[in-house]
C-alpha cells in the first residue's frame, strides 16, 4: 500500500515539477531584460522549485523498484522458507513394505484398474511447487511376468508412449537402473509438456510395483524436496 501511495506521488510529483520548470522558463524568458524585476525572480524561484520537486519524484521512484525488489526477495526468502519447515511425514504402501517421506500428510487414494487394485498417496502444493505421489499395485497371480529387469524396461517404454494430460507426449530427460535396500527399480524422468517435468523412481519387487513421482515446474525439477522425497524410498525385507 505504502508503495501504491509512493507511486502516486512520485507521478504528481512530476507532472508539478515539469509545469513549474515550463512556467518558470517561460518567466525567465519573458523577463530577460529586467534585471532586478520582482517577476525574474518568481521566474527563478519557479524553475528551481521545479527541479526540487522532480528530485523528489526521482528519489521516490528510486525507493519504490528498490522497495519492490526487496519485497520480491523476501517473498521468495518465505517461500523457501516455508518449503524448508514443512512437516514431513513417513508414510508406507498398504503392504507395508515400501516407506517414504512427504512434506505434508498425504490424501488416501484407490482405484480399480480392471480387477487390480492401484492405492495411491498424494500430496498435492501450491500450483508449480509440487505433486507427490506413491503408488502401488499387485499384479495378478495369472499374470506372466518376466524378470525385474524386464519388467522396468517395459514400464519405460509404456511411460514415454503414454499421453501428457492436457495434450502432448512425454519426452525423455534421463533414466537409468537404480537399486534401494535389495530391491531393482528405475529411475525415469521425463518432460511433461512445455511447462512441467515428471521425476520417477519405479521398484519391481516380484510382482509387486511401486513408484514414486513428483509432478513440478520445469523451473524447479532440481527441488530440494523434490530430490527428498524420491531419495526417500526405503523397503523392508519380506
Amino acid at each position: 500500500m505504502l508503495q501504491v501511495a509512493t507511486f502516486a506521488v512520485g507521478v504528481v510529483a512530476v507532472f508539478i515539477g515539469i509545469r513549474a520548470l515550463v512556467k518558470g522558463e517561460v518567466s525567465l524568458y519573458a523577463t530577460k531584460k529586467l534585471r532586478n524585476s520582482s517577476a525574474r525572480i518568481a521566474g527563478l524561484a519557479t524553475l528551481i522549485c521545479g527541479l526540487g520537486i522532480l528530485v523528489f519524484a526521482w528519489l521516490g521512484f528510486s525507493w519504490l523498484l528498490d522497495g519492490g525488489a526487496t519485497s520480491t526477495s523476501i517473498a521468495s526468502q518465505r517461500a523457501e522458507t516455508t518449503q524448508s519447515n514443512a512437516q514431513w511425514v513417513r508414510e508406507q504402501s498398504p503392504d507395508s513394505v515400501c516407506s517414504v517421506e512427504f512434506p505434508g500428510v498425504p490424501r488416501k487414494e484407490e482405484f480399480d484398474l480392471g480387477g487390480t487394485k492401484l492405492h495411491k498417496l498424494t500430496f498435492q502444493r501450491e500450483a508449480g511447487q509440487g505433486f507427490f505421489s506413491l503408488s502401488y499395485f499387485r499384479q495378478p497371480d495369472e499374470a506372466p511376468i518376466g524378470n525385474a529387469n524386464e519388467m522396468l524396461n517395459n514400464m519405460r517404454e509404456n511411460n514415454l508412449r503414454a499421453a501428457v494430460p492436457g495434450g502432448g507426449q512425454f519426452k525423455l530427460i534421463s533414466d537409468s537402473k537404480i537399486e534401494k535396500d535389495g530391491v531393482a527399480g528405475l529411475l525415469l524422468d521425463m518432460q511433461a509438456g512445455p511447462d512441467r517435468v515428471s521425476l520417477n523412481r519405479i521398484f519391481v519387487a516380484g510382482r509387486d510395483v511401486y513408484r514414486l513421482n513428483v509432478v513440478i515446474d520445469a523451473k524447479r525439477k532440481d527441488d530440494k524436496d523434490a530430490l527428498r522425497f524420491l531419495e526417500s524410498a526405503q523397503f523392508k525385507r519380506q
